[in-house]
């Protein structure tokens, strides 16, 4: 074991200067995001974004994204959630809420970042959390709105009933809530969609 390691809960050691690295990288993230939530509309479909990227940082932020996904995503889960949950709130509140779901993940190896939100949320308004979507196989690494023109449509694993809150991570062009949203639509009573950051 080398010096900086240390063991964790499930008896797995792991690297205290990295967890260091990803806590500063957080920090440096949520701190330069711009607070601001806002409704969108995209082909007849409404959702809300709760930060959007600053300008003038948006390629470093990018990358802290990038690595936080990678390697600590579980870092950012609990303050999305409760950052999607006051949006909520102010839209229509939780009570009414009958499940929780995410936009899928196109890497279904790789933890989702997304979907690491979407059941903290259901958790914290103790709600169910449902996949109701089935993987996304893509060929890149990136949602890009370029890549987005090949990659595979979002497809329905199970329909929802009722008052279902939509979770995603990042909404770069909201095709991925666009094609959500028109799955559960003929199921579902009202659609709250929610991403934490938006452009």
């Amino acid at each position: 074991m080398k010096k900086n390691d240390g063991l964790n809960d499930s008896g797995h050691y792991f690297d205290m200067n990295a967890l260091q690295g990803l806590e500063l990288a957080r920090m440096h993230l949520v701190h330069s995001l711009i607070s601001q939530p806002k409704m969108r509309r995209r082909n007849g479909v409404c959702y809300f974004t709760v930060r959007r990227w600053r300008a003038s940082e948006k390629p470093v932020q990018i990358n802290l994204v990038r690595n936080i996904k990678q390697n600590g995503p579980e870092l950012l889960m609990d303050l999305a959630g409760k950052e999607i949950i006051s949006v909520a709130n102010q839209i229509i509140g939780t009570k009414c809420i009958d499940a929780v779901t995410s936009i899928p993940s196109s890497h279904p190896k790789k933890k989702s970042l997304s979907k690491l939100i979407g059941q903290q949320t259901a958790k914290l308004i103790q709600k169910p959390y449902i996949e109701a979507f089935n993987p996304i196989n893509a060929r890149w690494n990136s949602s890009h709105p370029k890549n987005n023109i090949h990659r595979e449509k979002i497809t329905l694993k199970h329909p929802l009933n009722g008052y279902i809150l939509l979770v995603d991570d990042i909404a770069t062009s909201g095709s991925h809530i666009e094609e959500a949203v028109k799955l559960l639509r003929p199921k579902a009573e009202l659609i709250i969609s929610i991403a934490w950051i938006g452009q």
